[in-house]
């Protein structure tokens, strides 16, 4: 299935911000409104910060030292990538060293030393001092994105350790044997603790997996086809969607990784069969 292009995705998402952002000045922005505007600030924080993961993924980070001329050497362009994963150009401003040499002429004396004239520029250490401090703050913050993931996480851990009660899945005889199995297995292995929705109920690294390994890489695929298991009505309905999710992304079904993503879409429909 086809990627849609990750910067039309955020185009998008920026459209809708907008238009709730005027509903919020105008004083027309309702409580639906509201929560369309958070779910759609949410989703374009974790898309983005997919797309910053992609980007480290693929090695494309930094930037190598450009090829110098014989007599002519650039200075380096240093590319940090901010907060949200966009890319901020700081160059540092100094001029081209150049060396010029002047050749003898036939008429002139051969013991003569040729004529050199260099300009090397001295470095500016307040304008060092000043890239310096904004690299600094720019692994601060990521250090800080990746902090309150990291608590993300223990905090939906405990939340799962707290919940009052569990729930064991129910089988159906229509189901493929792969799936009885593994549902089998949740209700053996793990405590099931009901989910209010699928929206939001995925840390960050758990969507990067399902997306790679489940999805083809297509973050857009797994969004919607999240969104679809969150709408049915029971898990007997979320069975067959699963089924032809397996095929038609040729899913392992003994791995991990399907049990995994099996198991949440049985917490999002505890409550039902």
């Amino acid at each position: 299935m086809s990627e849609k292009s990750p910067s039309l995705m955020i185009k998008t998402m920026l459209g809708h911000l907008h238009t709730g952002v005027e509903k919020l000045e105008s004083g027309t922005l309702s409580p639906e409104d509201m929560e369309l505007l958070v779910e759609d600030a949410k989703e374009l924080y974790e898309r983005l910060i997919i797309l910053r993961y992609k980007i480290y993924e693929t090695n494309v980070l930094g930037v190598k030292e450009p090829v110098i001329s014989a007599h002519l050497r650039q200075t380096e362009i240093e590319t940090p990538i901010d907060l949200f994963g966009s890319i901020e150009e700081h160059s540092i401003a100094s001029e081209p060293a150049f060396e010029i040499t002047f050749a003898k002429s036939d008429d002139e004396d051969l013991d003569e030393e040729p004529i050199h004239e260099a300009s090397i520029p001295e470095e500016d250490p307040i304008h060092e001092e000043e890239i310096e401090e904004e690299e600094q703050e720019v692994e601060d913050e990521i250090q800080t994105i990746e902090d309150q993931i990291h608590e993300e996480e223990i905090e939906q851990e405990v939340e799962e350790q707290e919940a009052p009660t569990a729930w064991e899945p129910q089988f159906s005889a229509d189901q493929p044997i792969w799936m009885a199995e593994m549902e089998a297995n949740i209700r053996d292995n793990r405590s099931v603790f009901p989910l209010e929705s699928l929206i939001g109920a995925f840390t960050l690294n758990e969507k990067l997996q399902f997306i790679n390994e489940l999805f083809e890489g297509s973050s857009d695929d797994f969004s919607s086809h999240i969104k679809q298991l969150d709408q049915l009505a029971s898990m007997d309905a979320a069975r067959n969607m699963l089924a032809e999710l397996a095929l038609t992304f040729n899913w392992d079904t003994e791995s991990e990784i399907v049990e995994d993503f099996i198991y949440k879409i049985c917490r999002r429909h505890a409550a039902g069969t």
